[in-house]
């Protein structure tokens, strides 16, 4: 089986790699898409650990030119679910009458297919069971299945969500950047709804990050089970989130117990000042704080207590708005500074490592 991940710009190498980890398997990158092929059995396992894709497409084929494009060696019976409603999805393409043309093409080429192989095919506009997506990269159109409806990255536990955070995959694209790993010890301050703490907890734990269960009809189903990536996980690693906001600690410890991982982070209300008190020096090796503009006069702050909990090394990972511009403290050493955009919404982010 090939599968597409439709990612959001700049995260493409992170996906690629997590799909290294989880599958083992040889990864093609392009320009906000990564392509790979899998054992059938393998899907549900990547479909329900995967956090770094936007969406995650069965392959139906792809081509320069959507007038060119057709349909190649695809295994229809195991792929296309037979008797259940779909909508043709056009991504990244400008402009409704030219989204609404390329769905009118591929639906032409689609149905004559789905007659061939005796599939009764439902089109459902505004219902449907699963997605038929087409994507534009800028330099390829990419055609697949989506067997869900919902993006990949608009995680299920997000129930009490916070307007200034993230979806998962740039939560989970933040962790790995701070450079947390599967043993280390990450804080995370000014956790919001606790987006970031979870996405590292369901990395390090390799709980299930999607519920595939409703996915039990397809042919190649294979229900995963919690700690899949058991042998890989030593078990020794600590995530610890803090919010001045009670509203934000409850949100937070709310979501974490939806997601299941709410015994492997410790939430508190805790001021950015009483850091040095509730943990001892040296304690993490990683800190994340995503500061927005009401934070932002609190940067000399964060690094006083971020050089004080890390350990000589330490990554700090701080995120801002695009406009937000800080010094860099004599404690820290710029590592990185780079942007993570999607549409409009741009956000700015540098890597320091502890001197």
């Amino acid at each position: 089986m090939e599968l597409y991940g439709i990612v959001n710009p700049g995260i493409e190498q992170l996906a690629s790699a997590e799909v290294e980890e989880l599958c083992k398997a040889k990864v093609d990158v392009s320009p906000s898409v990564i392509s790979f092929k899998i054992k059938d059995q393998e899907f549900c396992h990547y479909l329900s650990h995967a956090q770094a894709p936007r969406r995650i497409l069965a392959a139906l084929g792809r081509a320069e030119n959507i007038e060119t494009f057709s349909f190649t060696d695809v295994d229809w019976k195991n792929l296309f679910p037979e008797g259940r409603s779909f909508k043709i999805e056009v991504e990244n393409v400008k402009g409704q009458d030219n989204r609404f043309r390329i769905a009118k093409q591929v639906g032409g080429k689609l149905f004559p297919l789905l007659e061939k192989n005796h599939i009764n095919g439902k089109l459902e506009l505004k219902r449907p069971d699963f997605l038929v997506v087409v994507f534009y990269n800028g330099e390829e159109y990419f055609v697949g299945i989506q067997h869900t409806v919902e993006e990949h990255n608009s995680r299920g536990y997000r129930i009490f969500p916070h307007s200034g955070s993230f979806k998962g995959d740039f939560a989970y694209f933040f962790v790995r950047k701070a450079g947390f790993n599967k043993d280390g010890k990450l804080l995370v301050g000014f956790l919001k709804d606790g987006v970031m703490a979870i996405e590292a907890a369901l990395f390090a734990s390799g709980k299930q990050v999607t519920d595939v269960s409703s996915l039990s009809y397809l042919p190649f189903y294979q229900g995963p089970k919690d700690g899949a990536r058991k042998d890989e996980v030593k078990e020794s690693f600590v995530i610890a989130a803090f919010d001045h906001s009670i509203q934000n600690v409850t949100a937070s410890r709310k979501n974490a117990k939806l997601a299941a991982v709410h015994e492997e982070i410790d939430v508190q209300k805790l001021s950015l000042e009483d850091l040095d008190v509730r943990f001892g020096e040296d304690s993490f090796d990683s800190a994340i704080f995503h500061v927005t503009s009401k934070d932002e006069d609190s940067i000399n702050e964060i690094y006083y207590q971020a050089s004080y909990v890390l350990k000589s090394g330490g990554r700090l990972l701080l995120i801002a708005r695009e406009q937000a511009g800080f010094s860099i403290s004599d404690k820290f050493e710029l590592k990185e500074e780079g942007l993570l955009q999607k549409g409009d919404s741009i956000h700015k982010y540098w890597l320091l490592e502890k001197r």
